[in-house]
């Protein structure tokens, strides 16, 4: 599968590959990934459907594909823009000024939030129920 994508790079062609859990596809894309990227001297990206593969190529594959090589690979993690707050929208809402508690209790959160977070995605608060709701409104 590696021979297949790099073949796919240099190409530039598309590449559709199926193979069991296991089988070690996310190793076969990532070395080629890697390899192009330092060649081309541009960056790769990689789409992934959910939030735990990012994390598991982020956590486990990236560590071990850096060991292999004895060099750094340099990442960054993207996530879909529900993942964070539109400040615009967020201003609209406090100047509305919240009526129920719960929504007052998540402005709240928020605003302290806003002043501490590293990150900016909504996988570092603890939204009960109706503030995701609120959230993703």
């Amino acid at each position: 599968m590696a021979e297949a994508v790099w073949h796919a790079f240099e190409n530039e062609q598309h590449l559709l590959v199926e193979a069991a859990t296991g089988t070690g596809k996310t190793m076969a894309y990532l070395y080629p990934a890697f390899v192009k990227s330092v060649e081309e001297n541009l960056p790769v990206v990689i789409a992934t459907d959910t939030i735990a593969l990012q994390q598991q190529i982020l956590e486990n594959d990236v560590p071990k594909l850096e060991r292999a090589l004895g060099t750094t690979v340099k990442t960054a993690l993207l996530k879909g823009r529900d993942h964070y707050l539109c400040v615009q929208k967020f201003e609209h809402f406090l100047e509305r000024m919240p009526a129920h508690y719960d929504e007052q209790l998540m402005a709240c959160q928020l605003l302290v939030w806003l002043t501490e977070t590293e990150t900016g995605d909504v996988e570092e608060l603890n939204l009960p129920s109706g503030g995701r709701a609120l959230w993703m409104s």
